[in-house]
């Protein structure tokens, strides 16, 4: 039924498609920033869109609605709704504030040495999460397939992402994004409408209401969506590939950029939503829901594409992150090194091609873990290290070097709770202590101010 040589062979038209950008730096500038210059509304979107619409984000889409039915999809597509809208509310308080060409300088001239490089490996850390997470994602939504291929995939997604975001620097994932988004909602449109048409609107409700689901209670759906906001706005604020993504969009349209690559990713979680309701309709209840609708209805076509759509998810996002890793190599090694102008290039593509094995070869002992094990210790990572980077980038006085490892007090923590109890909502506990013990230590400061001065 899967004809795996499809995506295989596409991957190598894309690779062939941006040839010409890939090897071909006169400078380590080009290979950061591309020949292309600002993104518009066009290249700036489908950028964004191309980190944004992820493996991750098909696959919760689909586990919402398995487990919490119909509002457990709209609830998802809210959520991600409104962790976008305060990205952008951050991003332009900060913008407005800050008058800084990328997240480095600003994490630069907020922090001492130390507290620069320290903040640095947090971001190096969580693209290395982030692309575990894909992989997880990938593994979850094919299923047994994935299981039966899992080395091969692995090895094909080393391969081809080193290729395209290490060889191929910024320009090649810019030029390579707006075939790979086209592609992304022509074929969600198309088994959308497809399998609808299958059997009608109202004869899935009708199909759907005699399933059997547990329903929560308001309290409990807030707690929900509570953590789900806390997970993803965290994660898109420490996200370094994602920032950098933004500082290359020109300045007179980057929020009307930021706005449509909202709708369009709110677009995306409802059509994936959607086709899951369509899954539980026929009582098909596991987490390759889509695989199974589309060889149900013998949909040859289809699910080829969906395969498709499925690989270009994870690999647009995966390879940002590791073209985002190898950004956070190059400053790293820019506080004691300056950078010249002929080696650096040759060692990232080498740093590149070590990371991609390390994450991958990672992943392989994880293979058997679950997509909400992964997502539920990123969460805790994530929700808290933000408060302490925030005020990095928003505090206007200098303030003491434990402000920005004090994330590490309620991440030791969270993980034990997760450990011991397994709570879901540990992500919320994690975060109210960092920001309880941020609250502290600015109570000291300003009574150590007081004491200096008196």
């Amino acid at each position: 039924m899967i004809n795996w040589y499809i995506p295989l062979y596409l991957g190598v038209i894309l690779i062939l498609f941006l040839f010409p950008h890939i090897g071909s730096f006169p400078n380590l500038q080009v290979y950061t920033e591309g020949r292309s210059g600002f993104g518009g509304l066009s290249t700036g979107t489908n950028l964004l869109l191309s980190r944004l619409i992820s493996g991750d984000l098909l696959a919760f889409a689909i586990i919402y609605v398995l487990l919490f039915g119909v509002l457990g999809g709209i609830a998802f597509a809210f959520t991600v709704l409104a962790s976008l809208l305060i990205y952008v509310l951050i991003l332009y308080k900060l913008r407005k504030k800050k008058g800084i060409q990328s997240i480095h300088d600003l994490l630069r001239t907020q922090s001492d040495t130390n507290s620069y490089r320290y903040h640095l490996m947090v971001l190096f850390g969580i693209n290395i999460g982030n692309m575990l997470l894909q992989l997880a994602a990938l593994k979850y939504l094919l299923g047994p397939y994935f299981l039966q291929s899992s080395y091969r995939i692995v090895f094909f997604m080393v391969v081809f992402s080193f290729i395209y975001a290490g060889l191929g620097g910024f320009e090649a994932l810019n030029k390579g994004a707006k075939p790979q988004m086209i592609l992304v909602f022509f074929t969600t449109a198309l088994i959308t409408v497809s399998v609808f048409l299958e059997k009608g609107v109202y004869a899935t409700y009708q199909d759907l209401v005699i399933i059997p689901l547990n329903p929560l209670s308001f309290s409990e759906w807030t707690i929900l969506v509570l953590t789900g906001i806390i997970i993803l706005t965290s994660q898109y604020l420490l996200d370094h590939s994602l920032w950098h993504s933004v500082y290359r969009l020109k300045p007179q349209r980057q929020y009307s950029i930021l706005l449509i690559t909202i709708f369009c990713v709110f677009a995306i979680s409802m059509g994936y939503s959607a086709i899951t309701i369509y899954g539980m309709s026929e009582t098909i209840l596991t987490g390759n829901i889509i695989l199974q609708v589309l060889e149900q209805n013998n949909s040859i076509v289809l699910l080829n594409l969906y395969i498709i759509t499925v690989f270009i998810a994870v690999f647009s996002s995966y390879a940002l992150n590791l073209f985002s890793s190898v950004l956070l190599y190059y400053k790293f090694r820019e506080i004691d090194h300056p950078v010249k102008e002929s080696n650096p290039i040759k060692r990232g593509y080498i740093f590149s091609l070590f990371i991609n094995l390390l994450v991958g070869t990672f992943f392989l002992f994880l293979l058997y873990s679950s997509l909400i094990e992964v997502i539920s210790g990123l969460g805790i990572l994530y929700a808290s290290l933000i408060i302490p980077y925030l005020i990095t980038l928003f505090r206007t006085t200098y303030s003491q070097r434990f402000f920005a490892y004090s994330g590490l007090i309620p991440l030791i923590l969270g993980v034990y709770l997760h450990m011991r109890f397994g709570f879901f909502y540990t992500p919320i506990l994690c975060l109210s202590l960092s920001i309880a013990l941020q609250a502290c230590l600015s109570f000291l400061e300003k009574m150590q101010e007081i004491i200096k001065t008196g």
